[in-house]
């Protein structure tokens, strides 16, 4: 089930040919692959397991190619720089995000591929195992009060053939790097003497006091063991595959003028009206289908098309508006979020 799942990417590849832009009705085209659709978080979560010391174990196992160490940082409020911020094969290859720019208001990240040596990935593997293995699967690092949004690290590593996957809620680079150095400050509140009567007393000198997110300090050694391994350049990523999200129309580009783009048809047909409908593609909500990474070079084509105007375009699908969105994923990143959420899912079952 989980063997062809890879996942996410920001990488901007930019092609010549453009895919037709005119009006008619869907045909099917010559191509007769299907698209599928994509796993629902609660089809993985329905034949997810774990094991001892936080082992996540997925139904069809992960995708053979997976990287087998990923560290992911990603802020429920989005903002986070490109995804991973590291991820590292076995062979050494490196697929890690880096700053372009370092200016201050202006910073802009970038995924890159590097390399390390593969005596480097055997030292990482051991020594994020020792730490993984030490810490609950999923941990809340602030102890005073919990905001909605917030940063959700995660460090998934294999080992033989064990996965171990442990999360953190709440802490931040510098949280981290802080607690792996061994510091950790407290803010305590100290009642007022001589004590206030009723009427002096300010309400607001009981509210919670921000502590410092304190992560536990075997966690924060794997975030900083990935996070300097991290090589200093690389070359552009590009996506190894992708997903295909169909959504409905937004009215404000209804309303300004959005065109018709023919399906291309070197690309499988697309799914029907009705099998889309099924998914629930309400607008703000999407129906992703996963596309075959043989396919790569034709969706690549197709997402410069797409860009090549202000106004996306829509297709006609049974007679019916549907805009599409292509988001790329590297070879085994579907596999590694597939994990993170079992994780998650086995952390919140055991506190029950």
């Amino acid at each position: 089930m989980f063997s062809n799942q890879l996942d996410r990417s920001t990488a901007l590849c930019r092609l010549i040919v453009v895919v037709g832009a005119c009006a008619s009705p869907i045909e099917h085209p010559v191509n007769k692959d299907e698209l599928r659709p994509r796993l629902t978080e609660k089809a993985i979560i329905a034949e997810c397991g774990g094991g001892s010391g936080n082992e996540v174990l997925l139904a069809d196992g992960v995708d053979p190619d997976a990287p087998i160490l990923v560290l992911g940082e990603i802020h429920l409020h989005g903002g986070q720089p490109p995804q991973p911020t590291i991820a590292i094969w076995s062979d050494g290859r490196v697929l890690f995000n880096h700053m372009r720019s370092t200016e201050v208001d202006h910073r802009s990240f970038e995924l890159l591929y590097g390399s390390i040596t593969t005596a480097s990935v055997q030292t990482l593997v051991r020594d994020v195992t020792a730490d993984l293995i030490a810490v609950p699967r999923y941990s809340d690092a602030e102890h005073t009060y919990i905001v909605d949004g917030g940063q959700l690290t995660t460090i998934t590593v294999r080992n033989g053939d064990r996965w171990i996957s442990a999360t953190v809620y709440g802490a931040y680079e510098e949280d981290f790097l802080a607690a792996a150095a061994g510091a950790h400050l407290e803010k305590k509140i100290e009642p007022p003497n001589p004590a206030p009567s009723e009427r002096e007393i300010d309400t607001s000198t009981y509210l919670p006091v921000w502590e410092r997110p304190s992560p536990s300090p075997q966690f924060s050694r794997a975030y900083k063991r990935l996070l300097e391994i991290r090589p200093d350049r690389g070359i552009p990523f590009i996506a190894y595959d992708f997903d295909i999200a169909f959504m409905l129309p937004d009215p404000y580009y209804v309303r300004i003028g959005q065109t018709e783009m023919a399906w291309p048809q070197e690309l499988p047909a697309p799914p029907s009206a009705t099998e889309i409908e099924a998914l629930d593609p309400r607008f703000g909500v999407d129906a992703p289908y996963v596309l075959d990474a043989k396919y790569r070079e034709a969706a690549l084509r197709l997402r410069d098309a797409l860009h090549a105007s202000d106004v996306p375009p829509y297709f006609l699908i049974d007679g019916k508006h549907f805009m599409v969105r292509l988001d790329g994923f590297y070879r085994g990143e579907r596999s590694i979020e597939a994990m993170f959420l079992c994780s998650e899912h086995l952390a919140k079952q055991h506190k029950r």
